[in-house]
């Protein structure tokens, strides 16, 4: 199997030495002794008839190593915008077009970058250009350190930290064993030889594992892996997961030891981190505790802080602790960086949210949105740094979204529903284009009023529907009477958003008198106001009763189309089934 490595170049020299290339042997960034697993990589030419920019878009998006054969400043003009993490972006080597020097100019270690330098060095009898610290000065490197055992990091930032103990002579703490369990694995720093049974993280280190979901577990003593497993599996199907796709184990130290957790790290090949006491006491974020456990252990919940501190700051928890028998469960995954979230938050109501928008909101720095909707997020999250403007300034908000991450803060914007209807999402997008760099946009999908709206009235929507907006704010109001009538005329159940305010107070009205032109008075209707929220209120009705009923901004109305009829008190739109 091959790859290949993007050949760029510029002048005729510079096609000169890109053929020479061509004849080089295949490369590979394996660092294993078997090489019968190796991927070799081949070097291939740009192609002229594609335009620089999109033969560099598409090398990043497909991970492919490229080469420059030119000036240093063309390339690193090239590839700016598309850098996004030293951690995944492929290395980029830049050689002159006389191939006297070969410089490593972008991901080094954990790309290859270096290697990749040396290697094209010694092929071409060129000077290799190497300008990462540890390099130079002969020390550990830990991202080298991980690439050859294929691990990845997930907290960037303890890679600076130990980089810097190892330049000065510091010590470093890092042990493990038998990684991946068939392939034991000696790690020799400190000039000591570490074989202890687990990885051990202590201090300040760079939390190594693999890339993906984390399951933190905390257990009484002697429980057997069958007890264990039954949570860990039943925790991993809430979140559409299987144990395969488990990167790893974490506990406390004090846990290491235990039987169970032992044998299901053997038995499914998944590394067992533990974390001693004063780590985990230290990891932020949304965290359930208990005094018991803190009595017990020293610390007050296990297996969220365990979770979270193997993904690192830029994780997340995907579900929070379960408990059952003795056991408990929490996964934690890590995710990619330059990411601002839009998050749809549903009614308000934590039951109500999606697992994605809690582990997210668990996770980022800042959250920003409405006033009234951060209010309610307060009770969980106000640990976090919460930004808001008033009603209609909501481009204002969405810039503030892209200066606090420009800060490198991670950022969620929060709506209430979903964020893609009459939500901040597409508003997001267009104001993106005023900060032009690498942002990712991540929508969260939330549930939205009109379906958490009919759940609560019965079942209003269960055939062809349509969602109408009564706010002319941003849409002319004859607009908003073609689409009430379009809907009236093709028998459409309708939901109603924004169907009144303090400046509109007959809008609700007027809808309906517009609908009564087409569809009849004895309609079935209803409408829920507070959806999800505290003082809930709902009321089913005909459409000619519907136009006397006082509304507001926080309520949803529903009018049935010509088959909707009242079951056992209950808004129904059958959907055709022979009964």
């Amino acid at each position: 199997m091959s790859k290949e490595i993007k050949v760029i170049y510029f002048t005729d020299n510079g096609e000169k030495l890109a053929n020479e290339l061509l004849g080089v042997k295949g490369f590979s960034f394996e660092w294993e002794k078997d090489n019968s697993l190796k991927e070799e990589y081949v070097f291939s030419l740009w192609e002229k008839d594609q335009s620089l920019i999109d033969c560099c878009r598409d090398c990043f998006a497909q991970g492919l190593p490229m080469v420059f054969i030119g000036a240093a400043g063309i390339a690193v003009r090239t590839i700016a915008p598309f850098l996004k993490d030293k951690l995944k972006d492929p290395p980029v080597v830049v050689m002159d077009d006389k191939g006297l020097n070969v410089i490593s100019l972008v991901s080094g270690h954990y790309g290859g970058g270096n290697k990749l330098a040396v290697y094209l060095a010694e092929e071409l009898k060129a000077n290799p250009v190497i300008t990462t610290a540890t390099d130079i000065n002969g020390a550990f490197s830990v991202d080298v350190f991980a690439k050859e055992r294929h691990l990845d990091i997930i907290n960037r930032d303890g890679i600076a930290k130990v980089s810097t103990k190892a330049l000065s002579g510091k010590p470093i703490t890092l042990s493990i064993k038998d990684y991946p369990p068939k392939n034991p694995v000696d790690v020799v720093v400190e000039n000591q030889v570490k074989n202890d049974g687990t990885i051990n993280l202590k201090g300040e280190v760079a939390s190594i594992v693999n890339e993906g979901i984390v399951a933190g577990i905390g257990c009484k003593k002697g429980k057997t892996s069958e007890e264990i497993l039954e949570l860990l599996q039943n925790s991993l199907a809430k979140i559409g997961k299987d144990i395969s796709q488990l990167s790893a184990i974490a506990t406390i130290d004090i846990k290491e030891k235990e039987e169970g957790l032992k044998e299901i790290s053997k038995l499914y090949s998944i590394p067992l981190i533990s974390f001693d006491k004063d780590v985990l006491s230290k990891v932020e974020g949304s965290i359930s505790t208990s005094d018991f456990v803190k009595d017990t252990v020293g610390v007050d919940n296990v297996c969220e802080r365990a979770a979270l501190a193997a993904v690192g700051k830029e994780g997340g928890l995907l579900l929070e602790k379960q408990a059952m028998n003795g056991v408990t469960v929490a996964l934690a995954c890590n995710e990619r960086t330059n990411t601002i979230y839009v998050v749809g938050m549903g009614p308000g109501e934590e039951g109500k949210m999606t697992l994605e928008a809690r582990w997210v909101l668990n996770k980022v720095d800042v959250i920003v949105g409405y006033t009234v909707y951060l209010e309610l997020l307060k009770e969980k999250y106000g640990h976090k740094e919460m930004l808001s403007t008033p009603m209609k300034q909501e481009v204002d908000r969405c810039r503030m979204c892209f200066e606090e991450a420009a800060k490198g803060k991670s950022v969620a914007m929060v709506c209430s529903g979903d964020a893609g209807i009459y939500g901040m999402a597409s508003i997001m997008y267009e104001i993106s284009q005023e900060y032009p760099g690498s942002w990712d946009i991540d929508i969260v999908p939330g549930i939205t009023a009109a379906t958490s709206g009919s759940s609560i009235l019965g079942a209003p929507l269960n055939h062809d529907f349509c969602v109408i907006s009564l706010s002319d704010l941003l849409t002319p109001w004859e607009t908003i009477e073609k689409r009430l009538r379009a809907a009236a005329e093709g028998d459409f159940a309708i939901a109603l958003y924004n169907p009144s305010s303090k400046k509109r107070k007959d809008y609700l009205q007027r809808a309906c008198d517009i609908l009564m032109e087409k569809i009849s008075p004895e309609t079935c209707c209803g409408y829920v106001r507070n959806i999800g929220r505290e003082g809930t209120e709902t009321k089913i009705c005909t459409l000619k009763e519907l136009r006397a009923e006082e509304v507001d901004m926080f309520t949803t109305v529903f009018i049935g189309n010509t088959q909707t009829k009242i079951i056992n008190n209950k808004l129904v739109t059958p959907r055709g089934y022979r009964i």
